[in-house]
């Protein structure tokens, strides 16, 4: 191939300064949502019962059936059929020969499901002592 062949062959090419875009602004990533607790939680299923208590931690009403979804250090959160309208409750393990642990209710809320079953969703802490 001669070199005037060659000079031919690229002439078609546009010079690399005409194919230069301006740089777009950085798009905002928003930043993750501030996790406010203070350890990791596990994805763990375990059947539980709960026993809500009145404000002087005695039993208060009948004891139920739920499922945790999570558990870490500070506490755990669980699925039942009935809302947690109350401030306190002890936890027992249903599998497990274990102490009953004192828990307070931080939040529930109900979950939506198709048929007629509700759902609820409760987040508790872990009480260390009966002070309040």
């Amino acid at each position: 191939m001669t070199p005037a062949s060659a000079e031919n062959r690229h002439a078609h090419r546009r010079p690399i300064h005409a194919t230069v875009h301006p740089v777009a602004p950085p798009i905002p990533v928003p930043e993750p949502p501030l996790e406010r607790r203070r350890s990791v939680r596990m994805p763990q299923s375990l059947e539980i019962t709960v026993q809500p208590l009145d404000d002087d931690f005695a039993p208060r009403g009948e004891s139920y059936f739920a499922i945790t979804r999570d558990v870490s250090e500070g506490g755990l959160s669980f699925l039942a059929s009935k809302s947690a309208d109350f401030e306190y409750a002890m936890i027992s393990l249903n599998d497990v020969v274990a102490p009953a642990f004192l828990c307070r209710v931080c939040n529930t809320s109900s979950i939506d499901c198709t048929g007629p079953q509700k759902f609820s969703l409760t987040n508790l802490e872990y009480v260390s002592s009966k002070a309040k």
